[in-house]
């Protein structure tokens, strides 16, 4: 039978299943003992252990020393599949201690037993500190930091000289006072930024939140946070560790968080607890729960998550993402609460494994001050130096003999030299302004007064003014030169309509938005002309001429009154289908529905399609109910594919109504398109690639919206490989994207949706303002190429500028090394001749061809040298 630990191997043990009684390995110099269920075998194999023990237990005085098999029957941790699948599996020892190293366990502190293996690991505590000093480190880390200035460092050496007796009759005191003085007030400055820095540390540390301790909600303190704690986070409340989403108030474990914070979006992410934690809500339940999380260690990704929960009542190890994960930073929004378990606290959260401690900042204004001073120190060094020199002259002459004792020698005239020049420096010190640093040091914080009750700086809506929280950067806010903004929810409102959509090649005119072209052409229409004739447009492209119709939303709902089994249907069955958005009853209104959205793109598009009939009613852990004319109809949710940054797409797999497995899938087209058939490919490129064209001529956002029927065989064939993927801890992303790859093929245009994103009040004068000071603005944006360019022409951007593009008139370009190269040698041309007649000049350059601009990889390779030298003539007449 398994050895009994000892108290000084606790820290050593490790559970490589959900039941530490089966199977328990000792990784420190312990014995490893797999119990396969042989209880006799298991016996005496453990008394000749003990017999040998006895032998070498004088040999080994304080000392365990067991010889470990290479190889052992063990289920690896990494390995995502049961047990009774890996039983003799053959599995190195070494590496296995390497992998367990990259992970960390942790129990729950709702009980005794697994808080205490919790200490034993010694994470860190939950305090945090932003300031730049400690107690202990003030005095030589800011003397070090002054000593950087040339002026300081100067009359530091005065002030020494002044204490070597011989060299001058300036008093010691008079030369340090002036030096302490200016130290001391630029200490007190630094202090009083410090002090601000701790205070809100302080606030933040001592913010209350609900912990599980002795089977009740305490009110404690953040700092006081545990790892393995079980936390209840009410809605609009910060989160203070990163938590495992265990459960929330809604049925679904669904909730909503701002993750402003992290990443500077504004839009609401969405998160949902496991189904087999979700009914965890009582302090009861909680108490009784034993669950163990295995998860990576801390690290700087704030967009995946590996790990996995092993509970007792079930056999397999549960997968977890960063679907489950809420980090430190984020608030909860439009949920009553949530419950969690800490995995990360302190220094270990991502929120402070991408932060840096506070650094020293030197403005531009006090470089050039270094620099100005460094030529009074030229002059200053060259009066001394003739000083000197004349008075060695007279030292040695004889005529002069009163200056010196006794005969003179080539020594004594060296010695006299460098006197002189020390001598010399203190006296001339006084062109070395000292004032001018504390002069400018109580400027700046006089400045910062009143900045921060500056009422032009004060935003009435979030009630928050302005907060300064340095005061060495003042004068930098006058000497910007670049602006660097994203498009989505700051040029624009973040308040979406869907407004227009194609189906099979037509155009539908759905919103309420007409602009001033299209009212004109309703206007000038025959009265004879039927109420759903379509408008014509002619638009021009790089490919030609074309025509485009606009049918009134009128033909739109005919449609889907019609054939059940039409595209029109299945478009917006997609809609309604293919999200994460989570609907809530009208408090106000009980008939009303709500949508809570992460992505004001969605939630534009499911309430388009319960306009137009398809109402999105209910959402549970599988399944999704839609009401279609009164009757609703239940979707099985069999996998959902969320939109990555790198996807660029969702996907979700469904068992419908009529029991058909679907893949409803929507993403940009630049994605869909490559996964179509053949036969729809051609048809993409006929029609729906010039409608997506005139979209983005218009500054709409485009999605393109496909899906494809499965075959049960083979997506329970597949469906095997991608589970087998979102249980794996390493890897997880590229796996579950591989597999996704897999299914996401042979796919059907459905149709493309064309959303409008409105500009804030005011943004097309403020960019107005700042080009008019010779600002530099760039705009990041995700849309196409056209779409951005009607954007920047909206909002002022590119308004009276000659605008220059890469690959110009190309409908199909061939992006790559050498192309890319070519086409920005013809703009560096045109932008060299713009400059030369003093013309403004607008960059449009697409993401596939930036990173060759940027991508430090592109250095190397045959033309290495020539490619860098280019890259930098861009980057200096883009930024320069």
């Amino acid at each position: 039978m398994p050895r009994k630990r000892g108290k000084e191997e606790e820290d050593s043990f490790v559970d490589l299943e959900s039941h530490p009684e089966d199977e328990e390995v000792y990784l420190r110099n312990v014995k490893i003992t797999v119990n396969d269920g042989d209880e006799n075998e298991n016996e005496e194999e453990s008394s000749e252990e003990e017999e040998s023990g006895e032998e070498e237990e004088e040999e080994n005085e304080g000392e365990q020393v067991v010889e470990l098999p290479a190889l052992m029957d063990v289920v690896p941790l990494d390995d995502s599949a049961s047990s009774e699948n890996q039983k003799g599996k053959k599995f190195d020892l070494r590496s296995s201690q390497s992998e367990i190293d990259n992970f960390r366990r942790i129990h729950s502190n709702s009980y005794e037993d697994g808080k205490n293996r919790n200490v034993l690991k010694k994470f860190p505590n939950n305090s945090v500190s932003t300031t730049k000093y400690t107690w202990w480190n003030f005095i030589p880390k800011n003397l070090y930091e002054q000593f950087h200035r040339l002026a300081n460092f100067f009359f530091l050496i005065c002030a020494v000289l002044t204490l070597v007796p011989g060299i001058t009759n300036i008093t010691p005191v008079s030369s340090i006072s002036p030096l302490v003085f200016v130290l001391g007030v630029t200490a007190l400055k630094e202090a009083y930024d410090d002090v601000k820095r701790t205070q809100g540390d302080s606030e933040v540390n001592n913010t209350k939140v609900l912990i599980l301790r002795g089977g009740e909600w305490v009110t404690m303190k953040w700092k006081d946070v545990e790892v393995g704690d079980i936390l209840k986070i009410n809605g609009n409340e910060g989160f203070p560790v990163d938590l495992l989403l265990l459960s929330s108030s809604l049925s679904n474990g669904m909730c909503y968080i701002q993750t402003a914070n992290l990443d500077g979006e504004t839009n609401l992410k969405v998160r949902q607890a496991l189904p087999d934690t979700n009914s965890l809500k009582t302090t009861k339940q909680l108490s009784a729960w034993r669950g163990v999380v295995e998860c990576e260690n801390p690290n700087k990704d704030l967009y995946n998550f590996d790990g996995r929960l092993s509970v007792p009542s079930k056999k397999n190890a549960l997968s977890l993402s960063i679907t489950q994960l809420l980090l430190r930073g984020c608030v909860l929004k439009n949920t009553q609460f949530v419950i969690g378990v800490a995995v990360f606290t302190g220094k270990d959260t991502k929120l402070r494994q991408n932060s840096r401690d506070p650094p020293t900042k030197m403005s531009a204004l006090e470089k050039e001050m270094n620099k100005s001073l460094q030529s009074l120190f030229v002059l200053l060094f060259v009066a001394c130096v003739f000083c000197s020199i004349g008075g060695v002259y007279y030292f040695m002459d004889d005529s002069y003999w009163y200056l010196r004792y006794g005969q003179h020698r080539a020594r004594d005239a060296i010695v006299e030299f460098l006197k002189n020049i020390a001598s010399y420096a203190i006296l001339y010190s006084y062109m070395i302004p000292i004032s001018l640093y504390v002069c400018m040091e109580v400027v700046k914080l006089f400045q910062t007064f009143l900045l921060e009750n500056d009422i032009n700086m004060y935003h009435e809506e979030s009630d928050t003014p302005a907060k300064a929280k340095t005061s060495n950067l003042n004068e930098e806010l006058g000497q910007i030169d670049f602006i660097f903004s994203d498009k989505t929810g700051t040029l624009t409102s973040n308040e979406m309509e869907l407004v227009k959509c194609t189906i099979e090649g037509k155009v539908y005119v759905v919103g309420d938005t007409i602009s001033e072209e299209q009212q004109h052409q309703n206007e000038s229409k025959p009265a004879s002309s039927p109420a759903d004739a379509p408008t014509k447009h002619h638009f021009h492209s790089i490919e030609g001429d074309f025509e485009i119709e606009e049918f009134p939303e009128e033909v739109l709902s005919k449609q889907l009154n019609g054939n059940e089994n039409s595209t029109e249907r299945e478009f917006f069955n997609l809609l309604a289908v293919c999200h994460s958005v989570l609907p809530e009853v009208n408090s106000q209104d009980p008939t009303k529905l709500e949508y809570q959205a992460s992505s004001p793109d969605e939630l534009a598009l499911v309430q388009k399609a319960a306009n137009m009939g398809f109402v999105f009613k209910k959402r549970t852990f599988d399944t999704v109910t839609v009401e279609v004319n009164g009757k609703e109809e239940v979707y099985k949710i069999l996998n959902m594919i969320d939109f990555t940054s790198s996807r660029k797409r969702m996907s979700v797999i469904c068992r419908g109504p009529d029991g058909k497995i679907k893949l409803y899938c929507k993403g940009a087209d630049s994605v869909i398109a490559p996964r179509l058939t053949e036969e729809e490919s051609i048809l993409f490129k006929e029609k729906t690639n010039v409608q997506l064209e005139y979209f983005a001529a218009e500054g709409l956002r485009t999605l393109c919206c496909a899906f494809a029927e499965l075959d049960e065989n083979s997506y329970q064939l597949w469906n095997e490989q991608y589970e087998r993927a979102a249980s794996s801890i390493q890897d997880r992303k590229n796996k579950i994207e591989e597999a996704a790859e897999m299914i996401e093929q042979n796919l059907k245009i459905l149709g493309c949706t064309a959303i409008e994103d409105k500009l804030q009040v005011g943004v097309p004068e403020a960019i107005h303002q700042l080009r008019r000071a010779y600002i530099k603005i760039w705009v990041l944006t995700g849309d196409k190429q056209e779409t951005a360019i009607n954007i920047g022409l909206s909002c002022r951007l590119l308004t009276g500028v000659s605008l220059v593009t890469l690959f110009q008139d190309q409908s199909n370009p061939v992006i790559n090394f050498n192309s890319v190269r070519e086409q920005l040698e013809r703009c560096l041309a045109q932008i060299e001749e713009m400059k030369d007649k003093t013309e403004e000049y607008g960059l449009v350059i697409d993401g596939e061809c930036l990173k060759f601009c940027l991508d430090k990889k592109t250095d190397e390779g045959q033309n290495g040298r020539v490619w860098i030298s280019d890259r930098w003539r861009m980057l200096e007449i883009l930024f320069g």
